[in-house]
């Protein structure tokens, strides 16, 4: 695990970042339209919405802070059929053949499954992504740095997920308790998890923020 600090810094001291050969990103882009009712609906969920008010969705936000990893040949978006021609109109230079559409809404592993799937049938050594097209982030040097951080590992064999500090309780995430750094030059900030919970209760979830030290 990577843990990112309370304001999504991390302690990287990382130059400028350049595309990394071998990677590939997927942006699951799909949804119900059920959360920010009634701005969002089913066929113009919350990702597809302009919620900073910064003149972009949410969506087109994630795609600027991906497109220096990788090329537009290698940002793959896995979309829900209601969306893709809105997909399209937002992202001009998404490539046709990097959309793939779900046969069918299902969740958000079985989402990913099928861009893996198709994906290492190209490149069967890549290093893939998974982020969400409705997260807003900031800090984009260190959320980059920290990208680098998180494919450095997994070529050592680990499967890597970022961990970020919670601003609040909240009973809607999974927190990880970060063990042991890694013994890895190139990823000075990762850690072993030692223990995941998903979605506990309120107490538990206060009990774990009051430690400082979950994710």
């Amino acid at each position: 695990m990577l843990p990112l600090g309370d304001n999504g810094a991390t302690s990287c001291t990382f130059g400028p970042i350049h595309e990394i050969p071998g990677c590939c990103i997927v942006i699951p882009a799909r949804g119900a339209g059920a959360h920010l009712w009634p701005l969002s609906r089913e066929n113009h969920p919350k990702f597809l919405l302009d919620v900073t008010l910064q003149g972009h969705s949410l969506f087109q936000a994630t795609w600027d802070h991906l497109l220096p990893l990788c090329s537009p040949e290698g940002l793959t978006v896995v979309a829900g059929p209601a969306h893709v021609k809105s997909i399209h109109e937002q992202l001009l230079n998404l490539l046709p053949h990097n959309v793939f559409c779900e046969p069918g809404p299902k969740d958000s592993m079985a989402t990913f499954g099928l861009a893996a799937a198709i994906l290492m049938q190209c490149d069967p050594h890549a290093v893939i992504g998974s982020f969400a097209a409705d997260h807003m982030i900031s800090g984009t040097d260190a959320f980059l740095s920290a990208i680098s951080e998180v494919v450095q590992v997994t070529h050592k064999g680990y499967l890597v997920t970022i961990g970020i500090a919670p601003s609040h309780p909240s009973t809607s995430f999974g927190y990880v308790w970060p063990g042991n750094k890694l013994s890895i030059s190139e990823a000075p900030n990762t850690r072993l998890v030692s223990s995941f919970k998903e979605k506990p209760d309120a107490c538990t979830v206060a009990a774990h923020i009051a430690t400082g030290s979950y994710r």
